[in-house]
């Protein structure tokens, strides 16, 4: 009876929090206005729809998360096309990722883990902040975590059926992100420790092949060349790079998850001491699910995009959860003593940072430094307000928000998203997206106002470096009707020509 009661409660705490966590998520999706990236997302979206495949206005076609793309085209076929449509298969899969985290966590550890956890994905600002925007994150992560659950079972015990699920899951995380492919090296990592760990198949097998010398001399080479090649071209790149983000990415885990990610730390290591060995390759399986990804991106990323650890950052409120239980579980009242840790250094973290977690509907999320999200719906607004048609012109830096917005784009300012030369050096005479040419040069620009009239968008993101100054100074020398400086870094204008 008491163990059915439990069950009850359980099913009813993780009940309302999924709604709630729904209701965050949904909370007027539509108002805040779609960014860059958004838009090269839903660009991909509208030639899908009309092409039957995501090729784009250049000729180029678009193979990033095609999953994706395909899902987001089929809710704007049923919805029709509008902030909501395009973002909900994203705030889909950022619900569903809460429900798989509960599991996953009750499956290697408990209920009580399993609960604080789902409960710390549900209301983490940058778990919200991701599940409403038009992108593939929260659908990388949804299958990354089946694809870790289904492994861990197979583990556990195999089967054919689980190998197929695991297999078409893991699809699905390539087929959302590249960084699915962090799975494969997961795999392996996992089936090779379990193998060194079998001293009797290691012996089997070095009786097997020590027979035949051919054989065990090319395994032997094969092995030392793969281990050399990578080795060498990994620790080259690492040890040659311009700059490293390394630190970077750390400090923004100590930035958004303040004494969270160290007390999850502490877990880990702890779980890691697990004596029953099943029990410790799991553990070691989480382990290897956050590091492995983690210490790629970090070492070799060449861009401060922070969301992409968007994905693993569940397995830090896992391993949090693991650690508060595990301290309760030492106190004479455990439950207690676990809902009020719990609280406490949920409360002590927030205090810290106040965009660790989120407990109130907003309209209006931060998403990191380098996420440009200027006002460009008012912006757009204001153009279509100040009469736009087929006698007037935009110029901007992004075609791709222009044909959401204003249904076409004219003129492209050059501009690197990343901002370093080698991404300058490479930008092409037209646009990626929709073939629209591009304007190099402050004369060209001149040139194209004098015989047009229109309108120039530009913001914060495009005056900071990545376009030339003398482009810049011109610009600003037209009549600006409209501007929005209310945040800092993301203040967008707009002039008249």
């Amino acid at each position: 009876m008491l163990k059915k009661n439990k069950k009850i409660i359980t099913l009813i705490t993780l009940t309302i929090i999924f709604l709630y966590a729904l209701f965050l998520r949904i909370y007027k999706i539509q108002e805040q206005s779609y960014w860059i990236d958004e838009a090269f997302t839903i660009n991909a979206v509208l030639e899908t729809i009309e092409k039957g495949y995501p090729l784009l206005d250049s000729g180029e076609y678009y193979s990033r998360a095609l999953l994706n793309t395909y899902l987001t085209s089929a809710s704007v076929s049923i919805l029709g096309f509008n902030e909501f449509s395009t973002r909900i298969i994203s705030l889909i899969f950022g619900v569903l990722s809460i429900y798989l985290i509960f599991l996953l966590s009750k499956k290697v550890f408990n209920t009580n883990i399993a609960l604080l956890a789902s409960f710390m994905t549900s209301f983490s600002y940058w778990q919200i902040a991701w599940s409403r925007q038009a992108r593939m994150y929260t659908q990388l992560q949804f299958f990354f975590f089946l694809s870790i659950y289904l492994f861990n079972s197979l583990l556990e015990k195999f089967s054919y059926k689980k190998l197929v699920f695991l297999f078409l899951s893991t699809l699905a995380a390539i087929l959302s992100h590249y960084f699915g492919y962090f799975l494969i090296v997961i795999y392996f990592s996992i089936l090779t420790i379990k193998l060194l760990n079998n001293k009797e198949k290691i012996l089997l097998f070095y009786q097997k092949v020590k027979t035949n010398k051919i054989l065990s001399g090319f395994l032997l080479l094969l092995f030392f060349f793969l281990s050399y090649k990578l080795s060498k071209d990994f620790f080259t790149y690492i040890l040659t790079k311009e700059r490293n983000l390394f630190w970077e990415y750390i400090n923004f885990i100590h930035y958004f998850f303040p004494v969270l990610y160290i007390l999850a730390l502490f877990g880990l290591a702890i779980s890691l001491k697990a004596k029953p060995a099943k029990e410790k390759a799991s553990h070691i399986l989480l382990g290897l699910s956050f590091f492995i990804p983690f210490l790629t991106i970090s070492l070799v990323s060449d861009l401060k995009m922070f969301r992409y650890l968007f994905f693993i950052t569940p397995l830090i409120f896992i391993f949090f959860s693991f650690f508060i239980d595990y301290i309760s579980k030492k106190t004479r009242w455990k439950n207690l003593s676990f809902i009020l840790l719990s609280f406490l250094i949920i409360i002590l973290s927030s205090s810290l940072n106040i965009r660790v977690f989120n407990f109130k509907p907003i309209s209006h999320y931060y998403l990191e430094p380098l996420t440009p999200q200027s006002n460009f719906k008012g912006a757009y607004k204001k153009i279509l307000d100040n009469g736009f048609d087929e006698n007037k012109i935009i110029i901007s830096p992004y075609s791709a928000l222009d044909r959401i917005y204003l249904k076409r784009s004219d003129y492209c300012l050059a501009m690197s998203l990343h901002n370093d030369q080698k991404s300058k050096n490479k930008i092409k005479e037209r646009d990626y997206y929709n073939n629209t040419p591009h304007i190099f040069k402050k004369e060209e620009l001149e040139e194209i106002i004098n015989k047009n009239s229109g309108y120039i968008m530009i913001d914060y993101m495009a005056i900071q470096g990545r376009l030339k100054q003398e482009i810049i100074d011109y610009i600003f020398k037209q009549e600006l009707i409209f501007k929005d400086e209310y945040q800092l870094n993301n203040q967008v204008w707009v002039f008249k020509f």
